[in-house]
């Protein structure tokens, strides 16, 4: 009797199962990611990019649409705030303190890495003597740009409540942005697109620490001293 009560359990599972297969559906087939598509406005958070830098990442990427979820990083202005705040506080290792930022890729994008990438790191104040891969923009103060094809940096000094930094001793910073964009236009305007991404990144940081007068940074990525143009 136990023989033909659990055989008779087997079957109806069976039939059961076999009720929820639909007809014609290949078995382990994984279900397609739904791609959540936002406009460039609402990328890192929506609190980096400002209306010009909007329009330079439309440019840059030929896309008006992006895909959150195919980055690892989508950090906005207080999540990378707070970064620089705890990377300033750790009292030691500043010079080499992790980068955070945002990672950008539009939803056509092939790649498996972003396309765009913003990024954050507190340089300190370099000690007499050491050795830096960039003294020049880490030994003078005030705001200094770079900008390539293939991204911009851009250095500034925060004199902050916040961190209790002051005018002698502020956090110096660097907002940069790498491309990786394929297919590029006019070389002088990429290097101008990249340069309004990371402006925006970098006064909208320099708000969020509340930096005296932004940093020094001017209302427009025009505004930057780059050396060349």
């Amino acid at each position: 009797m136990r023989i033909r009560t659990i055989t008779a359990g087997l079957l109806a599972l069976g039939v059961l199962t076999a009720g929820c297969t639909s007809p014609g559906t290949p078995e382990n087939t994984l279900p397609t990611r739904r791609v959540e598509e936002v406009p460039a406005s609402r990328v890192c958070g929506g609190t980096l990019l400002d209306t010009a830098a909007v329009s330079a990442l439309e440019r840059l990427t030929h896309s008006t649409a992006f895909d959150p979820e195919a980055v690892k990083k989508d950090h906005g202005a207080p999540e990378i705030a707070r970064v620089m705040e705890a990377a300033f506080r750790s009292g030691d290792g500043v010079l080499n303190a992790p980068e955070d930022g945002c990672e950008i890729s539009p939803v056509d994008s092939s790649s498996a890495f972003p396309t765009i990438v913003v990024a954050f790191i507190a340089l300190g104040k370099a000690p007499a003597g050491t050795p830096t891969d960039e003294p020049n923009e880490m030994s003078t103060p005030g705001v200094l740009a770079r900008a390539s094809e293939d991204g911009a940096k851009i250095y500034f000094d925060c004199e902050s409540r916040r961190l209790g930094t002051t005018e002698e001793h502020p956090l110096r910073l660097r907002s940069e942005v790498q491309n990786s964009v394929r297919e590029r236009g006019e070389p002088a305007a990429t290097r101008h697109d990249n340069l309004t991404l990371a402006h925006s990144a970098a006064v909208a940081v320099a708000k969020e620490l509340g930096c005296a007068g932004n940093g020094g940074l001017p209302g427009t990525a025009a505004g930057l001293p780059v050396p060349g143009e």
